[in-house]
């Protein structure tokens, strides 16, 4: 185990910055909902610097424990914040005097898909205790290991069904807005970006939670798992768009 000191330093510093941006923003727009995004910069940000230490510490399974923990569970808090924001969404741009997409209400989104998430959460930290316990004991990190991937599954799923239900609100104000009026067009500049940079978030954190699933599926000494310029390529940069996306789309703007 030999990670790359400069890679995870020039990871943790962009982190860093978005995140002194976002506790910007939010506190300036006064967005108590984007507290979830902002932990999760905070989580990202402490589990690179972690592993920054750790490249100088090898031998060390508290910081490879600390490190991966934070970095597994990380995008849980960006995917609460999907829902939440989209919930916002549909509440505040919907024509319809109880908003709702595919049925479902904004109330329910959020709670639905927020409660998925929760126990997702919960799921993945379970199996990251159990990983980070297992030292030589092959059986509990197996254990940990699939602990993990169900957390994971879990939230692909839940994702799924999310970008389905938000596919189907944004084709249902596609048609109400056709003949937009200049009041229409000046509310669909407001929802359009925001909804774009939320697709553009959730299939990240989709493509990061499948390379996720398959590294642990591996296991430790798998092809994922020992190849650090994948784990760059497939988690560390994929988070990164979400955090900047929404540094430049701000919700507390609108």
């Amino acid at each position: 185990y030999d990670p790359s000191l400069a890679a995870a330093i020039i990871v943790a510093h962009v982190y860093f910055m978005t995140t002194v941006v976002h506790i910007f923003q939010a506190t300036h727009y006064k967005t108590r909902f984007c507290i979830p995004l902002i932990i999760g910069e905070i989580w990202e940000t402490l589990g690179y610097a972690i592993r920054a230490a750790g490249s100088r510490n090898e031998e060390s399974v508290a910081l490879y424990a600390v490190q991966l923990t934070l970095v597994v569970l990380a995008p849980a808090f960006v995917a609460a914040f999907n829902y939440m924001l989209f919930g916002r969404i549909l509440r505040t741009y919907s024509s319809d005097a109880k908003p709702k997409a595919l049925g479902v209400s904004d109330t329910w989104v959020t709670r639905i898909f927020v409660g998925c998430d929760v126990v997702s959460f919960l799921t993945q930290s379970a199996g990251a205790a159990m990983l980070a316990g297992a030292k030589d004991d092959v059986k509990q990190s197996n254990t940990g290991q699939h602990i993990v991937i169900g957390g994971l599954v879990l939230q692909l799923v839940a994702f799924g069904f999310f970008t389905a239900i938000a596919v189907s609100f944004h084709l249902n104000m596609k048609r109400s807005h056709k003949p937009a009026g200049s009041v229409a067009q000046e509310r669909a500049r407001e929802w359009r970006p925001l909804l774009l940079c939320l697709y553009a978030s959730c299939i990240l954190i989709m493509l990061r939670s499948v390379y996720r699933v398959v590294e642990f599926s591996q296991g430790f000494n798998g092809y994922l798992a020992s190849h650090e310029d994948l784990f760059y390529v497939l988690e560390a940069i994929p988070m990164m768009p979400p955090f900047i996306l929404f540094n430049v789309f701000h919700p507390g703007r609108i």
